[in-house]
């Protein structure tokens, strides 16, 4: 008996939402005194950030592009998952602790005020973790440590270290003026 009549009811709640919808986007002048209709087009919507799911790929590009930029403590920190859920394999955690280690050696060996002996055996740790690394400051690392070499044969010498007095040597040797 219902039957018939309920597909007409769908259809005019149907049309209801709809035109419950536009008045929604149309204003009147003024609620007292009749006026036209002005309609406005709804404010456009920001579209929400579509991020892809964080992978492995994903956080060892994004710690490889940190890398290139010499944020190489951000690197580390990207590379072990910080602020993810991700669950990292052995080769990540590896990456993450060179990026660790290489930002650790890059503040000592280029800082003025540290000891010579310390700078070149910083500076040579970097030189090591960043051709491992894809050697983006090879030439960075190559200047640092031929201006260094010759202070810190000096320093290792008096110091009676002469195994690293003659790797300090061969460093100057090998890297000759630049």
């Amino acid at each position: 008996m219902f039957a018939d009549r309920l597909p007409l009811r769908s259809l005019w709640l149907g049309l209801a939402a709809l035109a419950g919808m536009a008045a929604l986007r149309c204003e009147t002048a003024s609620l007292t005194a009749p006026a036209p209709v002005i309609c406005t087009d709804p404010p456009a919507a920001e579209a929400p950030e579509v991020t892809a799911p964080t992978t492995l790929d994903t956080l060892r590009a994004r710690a490889e592009r940190q890398y290139r930029a010499g944020n190489f403590a951000a690197a580390a920190r990207t590379a072990a998952g910080q602020g993810t859920n991700v669950v990292l394999d052995i080769d990540m955690q590896n990456l993450a602790e060179q990026y660790d280690r290489l930002a650790a050696n890059w503040v000592v060996g280029f800082d003025e005020t540290a000891l010579a002996t310390d700078r070149f055996v910083a500076l040579r740790e970097a030189w090591k973790l960043d051709t491992v690394l894809g050697g983006a400051f090879t030439d960075e690392l190559y200047t640092a440590l031929a201006s260094i070499a010759p202070k810190a044969k000096t320093a290792f010498l008096d110091a009676g270290d002469y195994a690293s007095a003659e790797v300090a040597a061969n460093t100057v040797t090998a890297l000759g003026p630049r």
